[in-house]
């Protein structure tokens, strides 16, 4: 009678898997705790954005905010300069980040965002930036560019059909 899924395996059942199966399996063993390893000294020592300023609000409100700080300093259609110790917002939508920010390089800003209809997850690839943005939720990242250029945005987080298309870009100058 053949043995079943709940027998135990063979006695010599190691020496059955070929040599080179072996080292691979030892090398994904040894990938595997370093893997481990570099993860928990990584949340030690590593930087992280996390957002420690947040609250909660409704979005009717965020875009409240959002509409008066671009009312204060707009200096194009959907751009804004953002003054040095003044806060930034940032508000996701289908299928847009508004609005576009011009910081100042070496100046130190808090950008508020959130969304107001699904989540949303801006990405600033160029600057290893990325933030949760959800409805209901304002969150804020402490920012401090050193570099100038512009850095585009896009979302990390299927939200729809246009979420190809959703882009916003944070420009530094000197």
């Amino acid at each position: 009678m053949a043995g079943t899924v709940f027998d135990p395996p063979p006695a010599d059942w190691a020496r059955r898997i070929p040599t080179d199966k072996q080292l691979a399996l030892w090398v994904l063993l040894l990938q595997a705790i370093l893997m481990i390893g570099l993860s928990g000294a990584w949340l030690f020592v590593g930087q992280q954005n996390n957002p420690v300023k947040h609250f909660r609000i409704t979005p009717e409100d965020f875009s409240q905010r959002v509409t008066e700080f671009v009312n204060k300093f707009q200096v194009a259609p959907r751009t804004v300069r953002v003054p040095p110790g003044e806060d930034a917002y940032l508000l996701s939508r289908a299928w847009s980040f508004y609005p576009d920010l011009i910081l100042k390089k070496g100046q130190t800003y808090t950008i508020w965002y959130s969304s107001v209809d699904v989540t949303h997850n801006p990405i600033i690839a160029e600057q290893l930036l990325t933030f949760q943005a959800v409805p209901g939720h304002v969150q804020g990242v402490t920012l401090t560019p050193n570099t100038t250029g512009t850095f585009l945005i896009y979302c990390g987080e299927y939200c729809g059909v246009g979420h190809q298309a959703m882009m916003g870009k944070i420009v530094v100058e000197e």
